[in-house]
């Protein structure tokens, strides 16, 4: 692995985390589980749930209590509703519970939410593909839930849902270009959303919907060839924030192993050409995933970079590069896998946020952006039960 291994014994306000590092290999051998009893992760008013389908195909998490506590990853109903790693996708209403939604081996869109003890079926089966890509924003008070090439044809249905007034709304987008992969959604300040992806020729690109009509518009935002198809995507409404350009914050990853931001336009294309971060140590490796928390007064994008360190980097509101850290040592986790991450508890620079992945197959989170060595404030999430390539997601 390259390093003593994630855990160690530490005083002060991080305790002691420990763990029994294996044989040469530097595998887990024995690791003890913190925080708070494994249960549905019910957390507290405004705290953080952290969702993924385990490697017996249920939908697992944890999550911050309103004492501030941490549950451990748990089952939330039965395993086999889900492909084991299958995407998913998470939000949460203003003062409402945090709510995860995939689709299940039946190829109906599930659920779930504290309410409900575990996925429950919106659609019927067959409505796309099992474990299909997907994502989950706010839109004009409603829960959006997008569904590329499902069989909505364009269209956006209410659809009634138990996690909590209003209904949810249903998107399915067929994408002739999309080859599968990431893509991200974000809604707007004037009840608007858009949709962004990885095109199959590389190029980005984005699908405005208009709030008053439904319209949607499509436009390319980069040259093709730019990233990989369906490669990492991320966005996020920063109109109010103190954006200069454009109505939200855009990155993706490049052929050239750096991660590039921008800004574009409602309805049209970018308001600025894209900018790489040279401040990473680390290449980024081809397609990886993104993750892109709103603070306050900074954005933070996490990744996996190319020699397996979780890494954070972070951009003022207008969208210019500050700086990069590790946040753990080289060969924490697989290069370019999924780092879920939420923003910091001041939502600025300097504070602390909570961030989770894998090692290697594991669940694990920490607490503050400046680690200091970076494998220390590690901590087990719950079991060794996560499929290379499993997508996290938090609300």
């Amino acid at each position: 692995m390259g390093h003593r291994g994630p855990w160690r014994r530490r005083d002060g306000r991080r305790a002691v985390r420990t763990a029994l590092a294996g044989a040469a290999s530097g595998a887990l051998a024995v690791l003890g589980l913190l925080g708070g009893p494994a249960a549905h992760a019910a957390s507290g008013p405004g705290g953080p749930s952290v969702y993924y389908v385990g490697d017996d195909g249920g939908l697992w998490s944890y999550g911050q209590q309103a004492d501030g506590s941490w549950t451990t990853a748990a089952a939330q109903g039965p395993a086999g509703v889900a492909p084991p790693g299958a995407p998913v996708a998470a939000t949460r209403l203003p003062g409402g519970p945090p709510t995860a939604y995939l689709v299940g081996s039946d190829g109906s869109l599930l659920e779930d939410c504290p309410a409900t003890g575990g996925p429950v079926a919106l659609t019927k089966p067959g409505f796309t593909a099992p474990g299909t890509h997907l994502t989950a924003t706010v839109k004009a008070g409603h829960a959006l839930v997008t569904v590329p090439l499902a069989a909505l044809a364009g269209q956006v249905l209410e659809i009634p849902h138990p996690c909590g007034p209003p209904t949810a709304l249903l998107a399915g987008t067929p994408l002739d270009d999309y080859k599968g992969g990431a893509h991200a959604s974000t809604g707007l300040s004037d009840g608007g959303d858009a949709l962004f992806w990885v095109d199959a020729g590389g190029a980005v690109r984005v699908q405005w919907r208009a709030a008053q009509t439904g319209a949607v518009s499509e436009k390319q935002l980069t040259a093709p060839g730019t990233a990989k198809p369906g490669g990492g995507v991320a966005v996020a409404d920063t109109e109010a924030a103190g954006t200069s350009t454009g109505v939200v914050t855009l990155l993706f990853t490049g052929h050239d192993g750096r991660v590039y931001v921008a800004h574009p336009v409602e309805g049209g294309a970018l308001a600025d050409v894209p900018l790489p971060d040279t401040t990473a140590p680390v290449k980024v490796p081809d397609g990886a995933e993104l993750a892109l928390p709103v603070g306050k007064s900074a954005l933070r994008a996490a990744w996996a970079a190319g020699d397996g360190t979780v890494t954070v980097a972070t951009l003022s509101p207008a969208g210019q590069w500050q700086h990069t850290d590790a946040l753990s040592g080289p060969g924490f986790t697989a290069p370019g896998s999924s780092v879920a991450t939420a923003p910091p508890a001041d939502g600025g620079d300097g504070g602390d946020g909570e961030f989770c992945g894998t090692y290697p197959h594991r669940p694990v989170r920490r607490t503050g952006p400046l680690p200091d060595p970076p494998q220390w404030g590690w901590q087990a999430a719950g079991p060794d039960n996560v499929t290379p390539g499993a997508v996290f997601a938090w609300a």
